[in-house]
């Protein structure tokens, strides 16, 4: 597993990034990564039984499911329709009660039909280009949405709030370590995650100003 990071800690108006990919281990070459990327749904669905009840929006990619909730993204790792790992992706300290807002709704839907008993059937469930909550930290939003077919977020803080309130936590990992090249790596059982290094910067004007950033690794992953 792969996930490429843009991060954003403007003042003005600053945005972080986060795209998915699956791999099978950390040596897969970069073609076949964008080939995979490819095949990634990245829309969300509202929970509307489908997931456990505390699960607001469900994305479904190659060889991983995300859940999410106000405060975190439940990242699943599968093989062969099995599940092998999973990682918790949590904002640490955020609100756990930010209401989630859809965005366009798609033009495909998505139906349940498991077992024979009709009544449990979930039909027509509507698919999202993007899913917002607003407010996780003070002036600090949480966007989830689909870019050249990856799965992506973007903490998005508004003037006056305050970047350093963003702090993310990966319950469910071995290890988090920060390679020679600045990359973050998470170790899971069953797959590697890497957030590529931090692209930040601020709207100002209707112009991109970029901001120079890095991870800081702190305890507890």
């Amino acid at each position: 597993m792969r996930l490429r990071t843009w991060a954003g800690m403007g003042c003005i108006w600053a945005v972080v990034a986060l795209n998915m990919a699956v791999a099978a281990n950390a040596a897969a070459d970069d073609a076949a990564l964008r080939g995979l990327a490819s095949t990634l749904g990245a829309s969300f669905e509202p929970n509307l039984g489908q997931a456990d009840p505390r699960v607001d929006y469900v994305a479904r990619g190659h060889g991983y499911t995300v859940f999410l909730q106000p405060d975190e993204a439940v990242l699943s790792l599968s093989s062969d329709g099995a599940q092998k790992a999973a990682v918790r992706i949590e904002f640490e300290g955020a609100s756990r009660t930010a209401s989630p807002e859809p965005g366009d709704t798609l033009a495909a839907k998505t139906s349940y039909w498991l077992g024979s008993d009709r009544s449990k059937w979930i039909d027509n469930v509507p698919r999202h280009a993007s899913v917002t909550y607003h407010d996780i930290y003070p002036g600090v939003d949480a966007v989830y949405y689909n870019q050249s077919g990856q799965l992506e977020y973007d903490p998005r803080v508004r003037p006056g709030a305050d970047p350093a309130s963003i702090r993310i936590h990966f319950a469910g990992a071995d290890a988090v370590t920060i390679d020679d090249d600045g990359l973050l790596h998470v170790q899971v059982n069953g797959g590697d995650v890497y957030q590529h290094l931090p692209k930040i910067y601020q709207e100002t004007n209707g112009a991109h100003v970029d901001v120079c950033g890095r991870y800081v690794l702190l305890a507890d992953n």
